[in-house]
């Protein structure tokens, strides 16, 4: 994999930062292991103070490489984006990211819930970063084998989407289950095509129609 003096910079940082959190992170996936088998688990990570600070900080750290990876195989590819070069496409995909992470941050904003129980509430909504850590690991050891394999990028880049999709469905499955634990069938719907499905549905389509 070919990388640029930016990226191979924010990879060496990224590192740094890494080794030095590396007992925290491990932890971490320690519980986001749990948190993917049952999802009350997703409920005790966040009412830890010292889990969730710690889950936080693994999310900030695997940014910078998943963004890395996704922008190197193209994974949020516009039609305008053909022919652009590596360091444009970082920039798109960082962009994407951001305005994907804006878009959830003001649907959250407008579904306050009212019979819902507030605890959970901000258990479900703040559960996606327990599923990009676990994504984040999939597609960062996924891609590493298909670079030392020589896998084409073809490939890789599908293997990678599957992959993200799948971690997708079991995110939304999740949160589902917490959500109706404390409310209705209906509104449970409502908060997760409100919170999650239409920000997706947006990046998506911006990806296939642009």
């Amino acid at each position: 994999m070919y990388y640029t003096t930016l990226e191979s910079i924010l990879i060496s940082i990224t590192l740094l930062f890494a080794i030095a959190n590396l007992k925290a992170m491990a932890g971490t996936f320690y519980c986001v292991i749990g948190c993917t088998l049952r999802w009350k688990e997703n409920i005790n990570l966040e009412n830890s103070v010292k889990l969730s600070l710690e889950r936080n900080l693994t999310t900030i750290i695997l940014f910078v490489p998943v963004i890395l990876v996704a922008a190197h195989y193209r994974l949020f590819n516009p039609c305008f984006s053909q022919g652009w070069s590596e360091f444009a496409m970082l920039a798109l995909t960082s962009g994407a990211m951001i305005f994907y992470t804006i878009l959830r941050t003001v649907a959250k904003a407008f579904a306050k819930p009212r019979q819902m129980n507030r605890t959970q509430f901000e258990a479900a909504s703040k559960s996606w970063a327990n599923y990009f850590i676990l994504c984040a690991a999939i597609i960062l050891i996924s891609s590493g084998i298909c670079s030392f394999t020589d896998t084409p990028e073809s490939v890789t880049k599908s293997v990678l989407l599957y992959e993200t999709s799948a971690v997708f469905c079991l995110f939304i499955f999740r949160k589902w289950q917490i959500l109706k634990n404390s409310c209705a069938l209906l509104p449970t719907i409502l908060y997760l095509c409100a919170l999650e499905i239409l920000p997706a549905a947006f990046l998506v389509s911006a990806a296939i129609f642009f």
